[in-house]
């Protein structure tokens, strides 16, 4: 079950369709690896950004993989990622995250928890929390070109 990463592209969905900007399934690169990141860089030269499902990826795939093909971050693609962990912060460049209320989303869970055990026919509910978003250096204005610079003047 992978109910939050699910929720994460739903929002990205949601945020793209809010700028009429259609999401072709070609964007979106769902494995564990940097697989993912070579698929949608290959299939799709057109992106100007990617967004990570968490931090730990970012930093541990998806950067080491742009680096390996030939992009410089941000000036030929930026990167955003969630989570706002200490690694994104002193990743080179430093990743732009979004920062989750990690104390506030435990602190609903027992509430909804406590509200069920009185309750067990409580109907599941959706509860929206606020987040922050940490614009750091890896993130920036897109190229005008649609195309990477990466390559330029190698042979």
């Amino acid at each position: 079950d992978y109910t939050y990463t699910d929720g994460r592209i739903a929002g990205y969905r949601q945020a793209m369709a809010g700028r009429h900007i259609e999401v072709p399934e070609r964007w979106l690169g769902l494995s564990w690896d940097a697989t993912a990141i070579e698929s949608v860089l290959e299939h799709s030269p057109e992106i100007t950004a990617i967004v990570f499902l968490d931090d730990g990826y970012a930093v541990q795939y998806g950067m080491p993989a742009l680096e390996a093909a030939g992009y410089r971050v941000p000036e030929d693609i930026s990167v955003v990622s969630f989570d706002n962990i200490s690694q994104a912060i002193t990743y080179t460049p430093p990743v732009t995250s979004v920062e989750l209320p990690f104390y506030e989303i435990g602190y609903r869970a027992v509430k909804v928890l406590e509200e069920h055990f009185r309750d067990p026919m409580l109907r599941s509910q959706q509860i929206r929390l606020k987040t922050i978003l940490h614009q750091r250096a890896s993130s920036g204005p897109p190229r005008t070109n649609h195309s990477p610079s990466h390559g330029a003047g190698q042979d």
